[in-house]
């Protein structure tokens, strides 16, 4: 099950995944509070962290861009998780409005990707990637507790 956020205290769970999409290149103020302030906790559990950006859809380059900015965000927060990964996500033109539509039509077609057809949406996330990531985080680092909560942090 996802949510926004956990509904106990971290320290409680078996094992934390969490991630968020990245926007102009940082991740959210919130995610990056959460992170800081439970690092210490985080650290001593097994947690995993995806990051999800168009840039992980792009090129070499572009996916090591994506790279820095999850490795940033964890220098930021002291967080070291037992795994990471970065995710591509999607070109949503008909959720922006039309300033933000503009803007992302312009860095994808810098980008090189083509996808500039506004009157689409683009999705670029491989779902079964997704999926085998944290079916081997939980297969490899969580050991289940009885009675323990089993919801996932998103």
């Amino acid at each position: 099950m996802a949510r926004l956020w956990p509904e106990r205290p971290v320290h409680e769970y078996d094992g934390v995944i969490a991630g968020r999409p990245l926007h102009g290149g940082k991740h959210h103020p919130q995610l990056v509070r959460f992170a800081a302030q439970n690092c210490d906790v985080l650290n001593e559990q097994p947690s995993a962290f995806f990051s999800v950006s168009l840039s992980a859809a792009g090129n070499v380059e572009q996916q090591g861009d994506a790279t820095r900015c999850l490795n940033e965000f964890l220098d930021e927060t002291d967080w070291k998780p037992s795994a990471t990964a970065t995710v591509a996500g999607a070109l949503l033109y008909w959720k922006y409005g039309f300033f933000k539509r503009w803007m992302m039509k312009m860095i994808v077609k810098r980008g090189g990707t083509g996808d500039t057809n506004t009157s689409r949406n683009y999705v670029y996330t491989n779902w079964n990637a997704v999926d085998d990531f944290a079916k081997r985080f939980t297969d490899d680092h969580v050991r289940r507790v009885p009675g323990r909560p089993t919801s996932t942090i998103a």
